[in-house]
């Protein structure tokens, strides 16, 4: 399985005291405040439980929560999500780490061609870096947006070259019902048909609520379509504490709880046992820009508490990732992300979207960040092994041989190991001053975008079946035309 293990790191940030004091508040939110649905067959479906809808447009509804925990409780703890490549699948949950990309920028950005509207040949560019990253375990299909396609139309491109050029795990796009349903008929096509893709999941998806405390017809139908695919959903509300949510971190947190909840609740009674992903992202707002800060303390509190939440709660976690506010790959993005990255770590995470590539609070996708990115996520990995204490890693017979003031490094016991006994980084300066100046004086960002071209010169191409190809070509070209159709109406 494509994936790491994580027995090392989990700081719990809140006594259970605590823990159990956010929950109350959540559940207060839901019986007392309520959240509007603002999707008729969602309505209907809770009608159908005994929840009806009130308040002045007829879309509040309260919730018990009785029912809330009774359905949560039927999710699972954790589940598999398979490729075509039986060798990239992973789970999700328990002691596992899934790294994904970043996704949803409507810009991209390099040092030679600048920052720019995405097209499709920049898609192709990344979705091969991404598949070349050992250190992504899966893929965003929608890394980034692109123009040269009409937007009715993208989603079947999207997930069509995701499809063609890697065959790691995907998230597909989603975002509407109708777009929901043709992301779930191309991967049955590619994955067996849909009675095997619902008996093992082979793509996932992300919804967020209209915080605060709304659920659009978008984003539920989309829930629709997951749930009864017995597709993953991945509940994350895009909380800004003191614009979406109340400004402290205690409110915020019952808030985004309460949202996540509910969709939840609504997911198992779509269809009991569907994996449903305990999502969290809190973070501050510039009161004076109006804009969110990124990587900062009140975002890595947030994250470490929403681990312990979702384990609360017994569900899979998502959260974190390399989120900064920075324009380009430089200190500010180094920092900011490492942050953001060391608190997904130490929450437990078990699923990282945003791991590589975001820039600009995720306005823009970066080449060179993502490698910045990559090298931030392998030392980390380096973290996850630990380091071993057996007899041999001890060394005594060496440490006899060389003695008091000898030097190890002609010793058999370090020839044998230098090749991979010390971490060695791909990106960093390690030269001397002068050495690096003959060799160019090259900054991070610099060297970064020498290695994404390396990179890119590496990818095989891991083909797509030639029946499946055609099958997906016939499925969205009838698809355009229905679209046009419709468009036309």
């Amino acid at each position: 399985m494509n994936m790491w293990t994580n027995d090392l790191f989990r700081l719990d940030i809140l006594r259970e005291e605590q823990v159990e004091a956010i929950h109350e508040a959540a559940m207060r939110i839901l019986e007392e405040t309520g959240v509007r649905i603002a999707d008729a067959p969602t309505l209907e479906l809770l009608a159908s439980q005994g929840l009806s809808a009130g308040g002045d447009d007829g879309l509040i509804v309260r919730f018990g929560r009785d029912f809330v925990m009774e359905q949560v409780a039927k999710a699972p703890s954790s589940f598999d999500v398979r490729s075509r490549n039986p060798e990239r699948g992973f789970t999700i949950g328990g002691n596992h780490v899934v790294a994904s990309p970043t996704g949803g920028a409507p810009l991209v950005q390099d040092l030679d061609r600048g920052r720019r509207q995405g097209t499709q040949d920049d898609y192709v560019e990344l979705i091969k870096l991404c598949h070349v990253a050992d250190e992504l375990h899966s893929i965003d299909s929608g890394i980034i947006e692109f123009y040269d396609v009409p937007t009715e139309q993208r989603h079947l491109d999207m997930d069509y070259l995701t499809l063609r050029y890697t065959d790691k795990p995907y998230m597909a796009v989603g975002g509407t019902g109708p777009v929901a349903r043709d992301c779930i008929a191309m991967a049955a096509i590619a994955s067996g048909g849909r009675e095997s893709m619902e008996a093992s999941p082979s793509t996932f998806v992300v919804v967020n609520p209209a915080s605060p405390l709304v659920w659009d017809d978008r984003m539920l139908g989309t829930v629709q379509e997951f749930a009864s695919a017995n597709q993953p959903v991945f509940v994350t509300p895009f909380i800004m504490a003191g614009g979406t949510s109340p400004i402290t971190l205690a409110g915020a947190m019952a808030q985004y709880t309460a949202e996540i909840l509910a969709c939840i609740a609504i997911i198992q009674t779509i269809r009991p046992g569907c994996p449903s992903v305990f999502g969290g992202y809190v973070t501050g707002m510039d009161m004076l820009l109006g804009q969110p800060t990124l990587g900062t303390p009140e975002m890595s509190l947030a994250t470490l508490a929403g681990g312990q939440l979702a384990r609360h709660y017994d569900l899979p976690y998502r959260a974190g990732g390399a989120w900064t506010s920075a324009k380009v790959a430089d200190a500010q993005a180094a920092y900011e992300s490492s942050m953001g990255l060391w608190s997904t770590l130490l929450a437990g995470t078990n699923f990282v979207l945003h791991a590589a590539g975001l820039i600009d609070g995720s306005i823009a996708t970066s080449y060179e960040k993502l490698v910045v990115d990559l090298e931030i996520l392998r030392m980390q990995a380096a973290m996850l092994g630990g380091f071993a204490t057996d007899e041999a890693s001890f060394a005594l017979e060496t440490v006899a041989e060389v003695g008091p003031g000898g030097m190890y490094l002609a010793s058999p016991h370090t020839l044998e190991r230098f090749r991979d006994g010390v971490y060695r980084s791909e990106l960093s300066s390690t030269e001397d001053h002068a050495r690096w100046e003959a060799e160019g004086a090259l900054d991070t960002e610099q060297r970064a975008n020498a290695v994404w071209k390396r990179m890119l010169e590496s990818y095989e191409d891991p083909g797509l079946d030639d029946a499946v190809d055609a099958e997906l070509q016939d499925f969205m070209a009838r698809r355009r035309e229905e679209i046009a159709r419709e468009e036309e109406d």
